[in-house]
Order: C-alpha cells, then structure tokens, then sequence
C-alpha cells in the first residue's frame, strides 16, 4: 500500500495506469495497486506516491524506466514504462 492523503483519484489512476498497476483502490490513508502478473495487492511504485504525482505529473513528465515503474512484493514482478510527456494545464 501506498500512504499519500491529498491525492486526487485522477491523478492517482493516471499514475498507476503509467506504472503497469491492473487495478488500484484506496484503502485506509493511502491506495493499493494489483500486480498485473500474480494479481497480488503487494504492487507498488518504487519510489513514494506523492512523488510521482506532485512532481512528476504535475511537473509535465512521467519517467520511464525502473524509476517510473513498480515492484511486487508478491512475485517479484517489475515494470519499466517509457517516459511520457504530460500535457499541463
């Protein structure tokens, strides 16, 4: 599970969408993401939550490679999205 209060859903969606998560809920102070690979609840971005949204996101790029990616706990299963520009508003 990831703690990160304060996020909007959308962004979150967006985010998990970008790192590989098959599904994701908020659960408690923070969200949960679903392997794509086991369909364990032990999935996750690499590095904090808050971090890809408010930096990365907002900041009009999602990074690729291991640091945009996720890892489950589960499985051991790792994504590795491409970069991508996100428009700004």
């Amino acid at each position: 599970m990831s703690g990160s209060t304060g996020l909007a859903p959308d962004d979150v969606e967006r985010v998990a969408r970008h790192f590989g998560a098959a599904e994701h809920e908020a659960a408690g102070p923070g969200w949960r993401f679903r392997c794509p690979s086991c369909a364990g609840w032990d999935f996750g971005p690499t590095l904090p939550l808050v971090t890809y949204v408010r930096v990365w996101l907002h900041g009009g790029r999602l990074p690729g490679g291991i640091l945009g990616g996720a890892v489950c706990l589960d499985c051991g299963h790792i994504t590795s999205p491409a970069a991508v520009d996100v428009p700004l508003p």
